[in-house]
């Protein structure tokens, strides 16, 4: 059976149907899906991308793991020649100034905990301990945090939907079928 013989012999109430189902996948691939590139900063001669876990998605009330992967193009760069500092910030508001440090991988790391859901504004600010070592820097990211599931026990929006798009695509199934069955 060839697959536009079988798509030309359906009914305008098949042919919606198969639509309805199409659109409905597409809603869940396009809304049910949240990744996140990493990003590429640059300031003059250093740049860095910033890598967050879990999977590049923080969620609020838990510790967030952040990793600064820096590069400098003039190979100056020196953490222990760096005062260097991450500062988390929302609203125009500091929430949060600590040193960055090496960990045991020798790359830039630390934890944040983000107090709520929102977009927050992570700033990697780097100065010379001694002048002209190696360029200051300054790196801003916007790191959308979500809702931690385990303080919401609702069901979130992208599940909702899901359940709609479901309800309705499997309704005018139904009701196709019950229509060509009638019509026999």
């Amino acid at each position: 059976m060839n697959g536009a013989f079988f798509f030309n012999s359906l009914s305008t109430i098949g042919r919606f149907a198969i639509y309805t189902l199409f659109t409905a996948g597409c809603m869940l691939l396009i809304h049910g899906s949240s990744a996140y590139a990493h990003s590429l900063k640059k300031d003059g001669v250093i740049s860095a991308v910033l890598h967050v876990q879990p999977d590049d998605t923080p969620l609020s009330n838990q510790p967030t793991e952040y990793t600064l992967f820096l590069h400098d193009s003039s190979q100056r760069f020196s953490m222990a020649q760096c005062d260097c500092t991450v500062r988390i910030e929302r609203d125009d508001k500091t929430i949060l100034v600590q040193p960055l440090h090496l960990n045991a991988q020798n790359t830039i790391s630390g934890t944040v905990t983000f107090p709520h859901e929102g977009a927050y504004e992570i700033v990697f600010q780097g100065n010379p301990v001694v002048q002209d070592a190696f360029q200051p820097f300054t790196l801003r990211y916007v790191e959308r945090v979500k809702q931690n599931p385990a303080a919401d026990q609702q069901p979130s929006s992208t599940f909702t939907y899901s359940m709609v798009a479901i309800v309705v695509s499997l309704t005018v199934i139904a009701f196709c079928i019950k229509v060509r069955y009638n019509s026999l």
